[in-house]
């Protein structure tokens, strides 16, 4: 799966790569402990909690907004910590999910609305603290090679047609997103795995200078080739580069949101205390 988490403890899974762990988290604890060094009567508990702190998976400096909200994580209010880690958490991915999405509109031309609904959030629960943004699997499966680049797989049509790699011809229709219709997909294919189709054929037309691809008879003289219309045409395995940037979306969010998030959820649970 193609995804980004963060969680209260790390847990970073998925495709992300290593530059997306939890950076200097040494001194992240160190200056946390820092600002509560004078609670003394607290001090074992503080320590573990600098420590839960500064192994959150998203690699973003904690500063003294969220210190100071740690710092009165003990006496009568800890049993809000979860509540709040949990929303924290959960409207940061909310929140990456939002402009992960935006990025997406951008990134494309022309999306479908399929494409467009292909990020989604995980939420963290006070059980799980956890949150995660990430690419659904169905959209995954091509948008894969355009977020981190190389070569894709074959495409469903294409394993249909077993002909390798196509790209669409001058000759078949295409939908307003420069797609071929699914139904007009299915019926080549199943012709052509027929066999002896008298509508489309694939190889290299004879008599015509023409690349090798799939075909569409026109005219009934067999022989010489009649007309042809190209529909698809044989590709080499094309190579993506990187253009949608979804793991350094998901980061510069956590690092641009998460303590206000936090800040704001530690105020929502002190006001709902009992």
């Amino acid at each position: 799966m193609i995804q980004w988490t963060m969680s209260w403890h790390e847990r970073c899974r998925g495709w992300s790569s290593s530059a997306w762990r939890a950076a200097n988290r040494t001194d992240v604890a160190t200056r946390l402990r820092s600002y509560v060094s004078s609670m003394s009567r607290h001090r074992q508990w503080i320590e573990d909690q600098a420590s839960r702190i500064a192994d959150m998976t998203a690699s973003f400096s904690i500063s003294a907004t969220v210190a100071e909200v740690v710092r009165d994580l003990y006496g009568l209010h800890r049993n809000q910590v979860p509540f709040a880690v949990a929303l924290a958490l959960t409207r940061t991915a909310q929140h990456a999910g939002k402009v992960e999405e935006e990025a997406l509109q951008r990134s494309f031309d022309n999306p479908t609305p399929f494409t467009l609904r292909a990020v989604g959030v995980q939420r963290a629960d006070k059980q799980h603290l956890e949150s995660t943004v990430y690419v659904k699997e169905r959209q995954a499966s091509y948008l894969r090679p355009e977020i981190e680049g190389g070569r894709r797989d074959l495409k469903t049509f294409e394993e249909m047609f077993a002909s390798g790699y196509v790209v669409p011809g001058a000759g078949v229709r295409r939908n307003q997103y420069g797609n071929v219709a699914k139904a007009t997909i299915k019926r080549i294919g199943s012709e052509l795995r027929q066999g002896a189709s008298k509508r489309y054929f694939r190889g290299v037309p004879k008599g015509h200078d023409l690349p090798g691809g799939i075909y569409q008879r026109i005219g009934q003289n067999r022989r010489d080739g009649g007309t042809i219309r190209p529909l698809f045409v044989f590709a080499r395995p094309p190579v993506y580069e990187e253009r949608f940037p979804f793991g350094e979306i998901a980061e510069q969010v956590g690092r641009d949101s998460f303590e206000q998030e936090m800040a704001a959820a530690w105020a929502r649970a002190l006001a709902s205390a009992r």
